[in-house]
């Protein structure tokens, strides 16, 4: 049975996006802790992550400040945080950081109605946030105040955040931008030179003198770094 003003929000009822696992154990978590109002509301804002970040972020924030989570049998806030709210540590620093940020220099964002107004995504906020800490934000106060105006006013997304402020607000160093070309251009040289080896439009003299100059061109790069394994990441709300 399910308590009194737990149902879904508004957006998870007018979306009708596919239900998942992690949405199904989310619901019946609800339901199963309708005696603990703080609990059972947790894992309400929890299902609402896609309505609107802010309600999660805040409770997340307090939860953590209280320590609500020792009564409900968890051994540390992340635990909890990963097993019943299912939101990977990085997470949950994002959306408390990004709330923290918020509360602190733009309040006016956290009463906007997800519904109707438009509010920052937790991503991009937190951009801003670490922008904010960067000495280029001190030594260019204007476009940091460019990126504030973005972000916070306007909703632009991370993506777009971080192509058009990155190169001044986070400037990568020598060697970092030295290692990127190196990438992008072996990985542009592999696929010419499949491109060249499958063509039936070259003639067979032209298409050996390149195959031959980016057989060259890819024993100049360096040989990249073994990748490491990958690591299945946490499910999460979102």
């Amino acid at each position: 049975m399910r308590a009194e003003g737990c149902e879904p929000g508004p957006v998870l009822r007018r979306t009708g996006r596919v239900q998942t696992k992690v949405d199904q154990e989310l619901e019946d978590a609800e339901a199963r802790f309708e005696d603990d109002p703080v609990r059972a509301g947790m894992v309400r804002a929890a299902r609402r992550f896609k309505a609107s970040w802010v309600e999660l972020g805040e409770a997340l924030t307090e939860t953590r400040r209280n320590g609500d989570w020792k009564k409900w049998g968890f051994t540390s806030f992340e635990e909890y945080a990963k097993k019943e709210l299912h939101l990977r540590a990085e997470t949950v620093d994002k959306l408390t950081g990004s709330f923290s940020f918020l509360k602190a220099r733009a309040p006016e964002v956290l009463s906007r109605d997800a519904l109707t107004q438009q509010i920052p995504t937790y991503q991009a906020v937190d951009y801003l946030r670490k922008a904010q800490e960067r000495p280029e934000a001190a030594e260019k106060p204007d476009v940091f105040s460019a990126l504030y105006t973005k972000v916070v006013d306007e909703g632009m997304p991370l993506a777009k955040a971080k192509n058009e402020f990155g190169p001044t607000l986070f400037p990568r160093s020598v060697g970092e931008q030295k290692s990127k070309d190196e990438t992008a251009l072996r990985g542009m040289a592999h696929r010419l030179l499949d491109l060249v080896r499958g063509s039936k439009v070259l003639r067979g003299d032209t298409r050996r003198e390149l195959e031959h100059a980016l057989d060259a061109a890819l024993a100049e790069l360096p040989v990249p770094a073994p990748a490491k394994a990958a690591k299945v990441p946490d499910e999460d709300a979102a």
